[in-house]
């Protein structure tokens, strides 16, 4: 699907367009994006470049903040665009190395699904906490992203190796002491499997409620992935139902989201409810200026482009799929349909939960819909 975007680029498959400018750099080029734009670029992902009327098919061969490093040959500095693909080629090679590793059986892995446990909890429950406290010497923790990663690192005093999910398997980590999973709801069964070796015990902390990992491919075929709390005895689940980052005014008004919530901080959190009509989409740059928010948060990738466009390259703007397990002091929640006219994931509990439950003190949340 990546190379043939070689030919004819597909739209479903762009994440972001960045318009920039390709120089030449040592035997290579480099990519400037425009307003200071950070990319999220992996080695070796492929990225496409339409230089005037042509489409060309780049690796990535070196990342920093501000630039990226292409092996494309343009010898005087050219004003390009940059389509970022949605899959990543780079980690699909890191997909295949992780493969290249020995493997336990199927029953080794039920022995130890069987003496695992798996706890599970709200959004600011202290999964990460409960990790650092539970932790010891020759313990391997793992995480979905790179800041739940920092955020662990800063709570782990003792020699413990932690690291990304990826990282953890195309480097072939493991232990046959406790491997600890931190957002395990996230992580396929089949990713678990691979880290464990013999010997190994299993302890995870997620949320029942989060939202698993999405296929967004454009080819056919039906794709279900199970989540990992079918797979363990009820006997190994623990729930906890308190949250200690949401405080009073917005635990209010998303407990119905959550039943069973209870409200573990002294704190508040604020947050609006602004609607508006989705012609008045351009008064959004005001609101977001008015606080200049820790992070813009909106469930649809076409969306995220639009708000991405409106307020600049380097806002902050994220999906709520993809910031799962992070937290803010503010956010700012955008609702509303995409280019088809659906709304269906403005609605669903889950991507609602993930967007209204990533910040501490403030949320705003705006509403694009003459249906309201």
């Amino acid at each position: 699907r990546i190379m043939a975007c070689e030919d004819k680029l597909d739209a479903t498959m762009i994440k972001q367009t960045v318009n920039g400018r390709v120089s030449p750099w040592m035997a290579n080029n480099i990519f400037i994006p425009e307003d200071g734009v950070h990319l999220k670029l992996k080695l070796w992902d492929k990225v496409i470049l339409r230089v005037g009327k042509k489409l060309i098919m780049a690796s990535v061969l070196g990342i920093d903040k501000t630039k990226v490093t292409i092996d494309t040959k343009f010898i005087v500095s050219t004003q390009a665009k940059l389509f970022e693909l949605k899959e990543s080629y780079g980690s699909c090679i890191r997909a295949l190395v992780a493969c290249c590793r020995p493997l336990i059986s199927m029953s080794e892995f039920q022995s130890i699904l069987d003496k695992s446990t798996l706890t599970l909890g709200p959004a600011g429950f202290g999964k990460s906490t409960a990790i650092a406290a539970k932790c010891s010497d020759n313990d391997l923790c793992v995480a979905m992203t790179s800041t739940s990663v920092e955020s662990l690192k800063s709570k782990i005093k003792n020699k413990v190796r932690v690291m990304t999910v990826e990282k953890a398997l195309y480097s072939h980590a493991t232990t046959a002491s406790t491997l600890y999973i931190d957002e395990a709801m996230l992580v396929p069964w089949q990713v678990i499997l691979l880290l464990c070796a013999k010997g190994t015990t299993l302890g995870m902390f997620g949320a029942k409620n989060q939202i698993a990992n999405v296929d967004m491919s454009s080819s056919p075929g039906i794709r279900h992935v199970v989540n990992i709390d079918k797979l363990i005895k009820a006997s190994n689940i623990t729930e906890q139902f308190t949250t200690y980052r949401i405080g009073t005014g917005l635990f209010e008004f998303i407990k119905p989201l959550e039943p069973g919530l209870l409200q573990g901080s002294d704190h508040r959190t604020s947050f609006s409810v602004t609607i508006l009509d989705p012609e008045q989409f351009g008064t959004l740059s005001n609101i977001y200026n008015r606080k200049q928010y820790d992070v813009v948060i909106t469930p649809y990738n076409y969306n995220k482009m639009a708000i991405t466009n409106l307020l600049g390259s380097a806002s902050p703007v994220v999906t709520a799929h993809s910031f799962q397990g992070q937290e803010v002091n503010s956010s700012l929640v955008v609702l509303k349909a995409d280019k088809t006219g659906k709304w269906d994931l403005n609605s669903d509990p889950r991507y609602l939960n993930a967007a209204l439950t990533r910040a501490k003190y403030n949320c705003d949340i705006v509403i694009f819909s003459h249906m309201l």
